[in-house]
């Protein structure tokens, strides 16, 4: 009876210690006791009794003490709750990126500096005296007065005509100007007793003016022996090149006439003059006639050699 109850006391205790966890070896079998046959009865008193562990937890349902079961080790669990990763950014799609547009620049519009208003030009008005003079005479190719004190203009009672020749020299008027007055003037210390008119013819070829001299009163209007380079009724240049046409080469237009002894400003002379300003080269200045040629209309004027030379007044505006 008592090897009955150790063993019933085993298997309780095996139970407890499996519901606590520890790892109890299934007993095959209790053995049992054989039974003395002669003699007391002796009470085995067990040497030691295992600790009982403090139990964590209560087990869910209580054996049957009438056997021992098979002890079931506990399933340890093999892995916790399932982390859920972070899902992996989106890999970008292979191929070739698309080129991002420009954004557009928004344009502004330029405010355009004001420009100052230009300054109007404000004439000058140059005063020049001729730079060459000479008296030709008709029908005396070797006639000349290029170097004297006066100038002879007109026909003669015979009915001989003088011409005068006058040059200016342009370069005080700068390159680019524009003429908008021009008047010529003359000076005359003699007249004659027919009123004559003048024209103004301008010279299509170069001339030149020598030392000849005339002289003065009485002698003057018949002229002097040519000098080299005095023009003459024939030559342009004495001992050099002739005129084309005997009595000058000049345009047949006049720029302008005068019943007097001044020529004033006309859209001809103003001309005249502009031409000469933009290419001095064809300057060759003017010829005074007098016209239609009246008997004892003869003028005589001064030259440059004297005090009062015939003048050009030139009025122009330059940027």
């Amino acid at each position: 009876m008592r090897m009955a109850r150790l063993a019933t006391l085993l298997g309780t205790m095996t139970l407890v210690l499996a519901a606590c966890g520890a790892n109890v070896p299934t007993p095959t079998s209790v053995p049992l006791a054989s039974t003395p046959t002669a003699g007391p009865a002796s009470t085995a008193t067990p040497t030691s009794v295992p600790a009982t562990a403090t139990p964590t937890a209560v087990p869910t349902s209580t054996p049957d003490p009438a056997s021992v079961p098979t002890l079931t080790a506990l399933a340890t669990p093999t892995s916790g709750p399932t982390a859920t990763a972070p899902a992996a950014p989106p890999t970008p799609a292979t191929g070739t990126l698309a080129t991002p547009t420009a954004t557009p620049t928004p344009s502004v519009a330029l405010v355009p500096t004001p420009t100052a208003p230009p300054v109007p030009a404000t004439p000058a008005t140059l005063t020049l005296s001729a730079v060459a003079d000479a008296t030709i005479w008709q029908g005396a190719g070797t006639t000349a007065s290029g170097g004297g004190n006066h100038l002879y203009v007109g026909t003669n009672g015979r009915g001989q005509p003088r011409r005068v020749l006058i040059r200016f020299d342009l370069t005080g008027v700068p390159t680019g100007s524009v003429v908008t007055s021009a008047n010529v003037n003359v000076t005359a210390n003699k007249s004659g007793s027919a009123p004559p008119t003048f024209a103004l013819h301008p010279l299509t070829a170069d001339w030149g003016e020598g030392s000849s001299n005339s002289g003065g009163n009485g002698t003057g209007g018949k002229g002097a022996s040519a000098t080299i380079n005095d023009a003459t009724w024939t030559q342009r240049f004495t001992g050099g090149a002739s005129w084309a046409n005997e009595g000058g080469d000049f345009a047949a237009t006049a720029s302008a006439t005068t019943t007097g002894l001044g020529w004033d400003s006309t859209t001809s002379l103003n001309s005249d003059v502009q031409a000469w300003v933009n290419n001095p080269s064809a300057n060759h200045g003017w010829i005074i006639i007098e016209t239609p040629g009246v008997n004892r209309a003869v003028r005589r004027l001064d030259s440059r050699e004297s005090s009062q030379g015939p003048s050009l007044t030139v009025t122009f505006t330059s940027n």
